[in-house]
């Protein structure tokens, strides 16, 4: 029976087959077929060389493989340099080396945990340096503006400090004094109590909602919750501003007409007529006259009018903008809207639409401002039934 030949046998023999072609038939292999069989055994003797490299570098390869899954096995199994191995069992966490009294957790789990901490951070202090800089932008406004001013930049009529003062001396009379212990009770409570109606009136707001009194209650319970004189005297101060503003605008509901309503009532019809309503819109008797250079200039108020649109209804002004109504100026004013409400810069003079003009008249020039198309030329109509209207400013106006 013969034995079969090994790998390194049938390389030993292919190897010898196609070293010399001198012991070979000529006549075989000039026609080929011994050539054939050199050729032959050339090839697969070098192909064998080359499986046999491969063959010793995978096997090199196992071996290192092998090493590090015992290492590995290791860490799975038991101690390494008295350290113990652990593993939190998520997905794509690979096992950790701890000594025995090491309590912490996954560091991977960690580092997670700490991007989401980073992630969140950074939109808490992108949301506070937005209002950092609304309110920065809003103080800057303040302090711009006078005192008390109104939205039309002009400071509120001196007479609320002059009630301030009429209502402490009645208060002085009825209590017997002014000196009085201040009563807030600072606690845990009252601070989380101050909290929660400064939230609620922030939801207010954000909904178009908000009242005075929801204000009021606010400033109250930070004045409860406040243990610094200093903070404290600064939330009376805020009190005051808003006690001034909630006067104002109560006063500007007044319940008996003021000399110039007709004829703001008619402009503000017309507008409504022809689909142009302004989004608020009132008069007033209470703002200091800026026209008045005479010996009682800063203390004389005029008749005044304001209709604004908010810019939802408005094409060429982004935030909307105003017209004012002064008797003592000669023509109606007009001035864009800011983002926050106010004017967005001085009023400027329409000298095409007078005093009186035609209410059809302020209607083509609210049109115009509406679609940001050019101002009506020429003058406006005088509105004929503003003769009353005028009789009874000036007899206002002479006894102010």
């Amino acid at each position: 029976m013969t034995t079969p030949m090994t790998p390194q046998d049938a390389l030993f023999r292919l190897q010898q087959y196609g070293k010399r072609t001198s012991t070979w038939s000529t006549a075989t292999y000039n026609d080929g077929t011994e050539k054939a069989l050199h050729q032959i055994a050339t090839a697969l003797g070098a192909e064998a060389v080359s499986l046999g490299l491969q063959v010793d570098r995978l096997n090199a390869e196992g071996a290192q493989l092998r090493d590090r899954l015992a290492e590995l096995e290791a860490l799975e199994l038991g101690a390494v340099d008295g350290r113990v191995s652990a593993a939190c069992g998520t997905p794509g966490h690979p096992t950790w080396l701890r000594s025995p009294d090491d309590t912490r957790g996954c560091p991977w789990c960690r580092v997670t945990d700490l991007e989401t901490e980073r992630h969140t951070t950074n939109a808490a202090l992108s949301d506070a340096a937005e209002a950092l800089r609304r309110d920065r932008d809003r103080i800057a406004e303040l302090e711009a503006s006078p005192p008390f001013a109104d939205n039309t930049g002009e400071p509120v009529l001196a007479a609320f400090a002059q009630a301030v003062h009429s209502e402490s001396l009645d208060y002085a009379v009825k209590y017997g004094h002014l000196r009085r212990s201040d009563g807030t009770t600072p606690s845990a409570e009252t601070t989380r109590i101050a909290e929660l109606q400064y939230e609620i009136v922030q939801l207010l707001d954000n909904a178009g909602t908000v009242t005075w009194t929801d204000v009021l209650k606010m400033m109250t319970s930070s004045i409860q919750a406040e243990a610094d004189p200093a903070q404290l005297r600064g939330h009376l101060l805020r009190t005051a501003v808003l006690c001034a503003s909630w006067t104002r605008d109560i006063s500007q509901r007044h319940d008996s007409a003021l000399p110039h309503d007709p004829y703001i009532t008619a402009v503000v019809d017309a507008l409504t007529t022809a689909g142009l309503e302004p989004t608020t819109h009132w008069t007033s008797d209470l703002e200091l006259d800026p026209y008045d250079d005479g010996p009682h200039a800063g203390c004389t108020t005029m008749l005044n009018a304001y209709l604004d649109w908010n810019g939802t209804e408005t094409a060429a002004h982004e935030h909307g903008f105003a017209l004012l109504w002064d008797h003592p100026a000669e023509q109606w004013q007009w001035a864009p809207r800011a983002e926050n409400g106010h004017l967005d810069s001085a009023p400027e003079f329409l000298p095409k639409l007078g005093r009186y003009a035609h209410p059809d008249a302020v209607v083509a020039t609210v049109r115009a401002l509406t679609t940001g198309e050019p101002l009506p030329e020429g003058h406006a109509p005088y509105w004929h039934e503003a003769d009353a209207v005028k009789t009874a400013v000036a007899a206002w106006a002479a006894e102010s």
